[in-house]
């Protein structure tokens, strides 16, 4: 429990979050070796819960979207490296859903994709989107025993699975 940090060997701050009862919880951050922040994704009781954000290494926000029950959910934003909106659609329970927006360097709209649950319903040829890799900051994660796959915490498929093993 407390405070977590992870230094790169150069000594230069490589990731920090906060442990409450052996779960991450409150924002996990993840550095570049020059010191700015990577990756910020947010934690509740050990599973991602709450906003994600990447960025470029001149500090400018690269993808910006939300997470709930370790799944994105919800609108999700990317930026090219000047700041301008490059795409902008949807996710529902970790699949691409709904329109999904592709913008040039003038905002203009290049392109739009429309998803039903992860299944395209226009043509993606041409088209480079691919689903964001949210990273996880856990530093051990349980394995997860058949019949325990909705558990979301360490905590909660150590218990599944030990229930599972002793009956």
């Amino acid at each position: 429990d407390g405070y977590y940090r992870e230094y790169h060997k150069d000594s230069h701050l490589f990731v920090e979050c906060s442990y409450i009862d052996g779960e991450i919880s409150g924002e996990w951050k993840k550095y570049f070796d020059s010191g700015k922040v990577e990756w910020l994704v947010t934690y509740l009781d050990g599973y991602r819960e709450g906003k994600y954000q990447q960025f470029y290494d001149n500090g400018q926000l690269k993808v910006d979207g939300q997470m709930d029950d370790d799944k994105k959910n919800g609108q999700e934003r990317r930026y090219f490296e000047n700041g301008q909106l490059e795409w902008e659609g949807r996710y529902y329970k970790g699949e691409f859903d709904k329109n999904w927006m592709q913008f040039d360097g003038s905002g203009s709209t290049l392109a739009k994709v429309k998803f039903n649950q992860g299944k395209p319903e226009s043509d993606l040829n041409e088209i480079n989107l691919i689903p964001t890799d949210v990273l996880d900051g856990l530093l051990e994660k349980v394995p997860v025993y058949p019949g325990c796959e909705n558990g979301l915490t360490n905590r909660i498929r150590r218990q599944c699975m030990s229930s599972y093993i002793s009956s």
